[in-house]
C-alpha cells in the first residue's frame, strides 16, 4: 500500500471519529507525533547542572546568608553569588556555572537548624 493511500484511509478514519463524536479535537491534536524515547549511551557526557556543587559553594552561600541584611531572600543570594562567579576569572578546578534559587533555598532549610543553636 502506498503513502497516499495510507494517509488517505488515516484522515477518513480522523474524520469519521471526530463526526460521531468518539473523540475530541484535542485528543487528536495530542495524539498527532509520539517522541522517540532514545536509549543513554553509556559514554554520554552529563550535564553540569545534575553534577553536586562543591562544599566551598555551600560555605559560600551560607557567607553571603551571614553577611546580607535579615531580610534578604534566596533571590538576592543567588543573584550576588551568581553575580560574584561571573565577575571571577573561570579556572579549571572550580567551574560553576549558575546556583538556582531553589539550591539555595535547600542550603538554608538544611542548615536552618545549625543557625539556631
Amino acid at each position: 500500500m502506498s503513502n497516499d493511500a495510507m494517509l488517505t484511509i488515516c484522515a477518513v478514519l480522523t474524520w469519521l471519529c471526530l463526526l460521531h463524536g468518539w473523540t475530541s479535537r484535542k485528543t487528536m491534536q495530542r495524539a498527532k507525533r509520539v517522541p522517540l524515547v532514545r536509549k543513554k549511551s553509556a559514554q554520554s557526557i552529563q550535564p553540569v547542572r545534575h553534577l553536586s556543587k562543591p562544599a566551598w559553594v555551600q560555605r559560600d552561600i551560607l557567607q553571603l546568608k551571614a553577611l546580607l541584611p535579615a531580610g534578604s531572600g534566596v533571590r538576592q543570594i543567588a543573584a550576588l553569588f551568581n553575580r560574584i562567579q561571573q565577575n571571577k576569572p573561570q579556572t579549571s578546578n572550580c567551574s560553576i556555572q549558575k546556583i538556582s534559587k531553589s539550591h539555595v533555598a535547600n542550603i538554608l532549610r538544611s542548615h536552618a537548624a545549625q543557625a539556631m543553636h
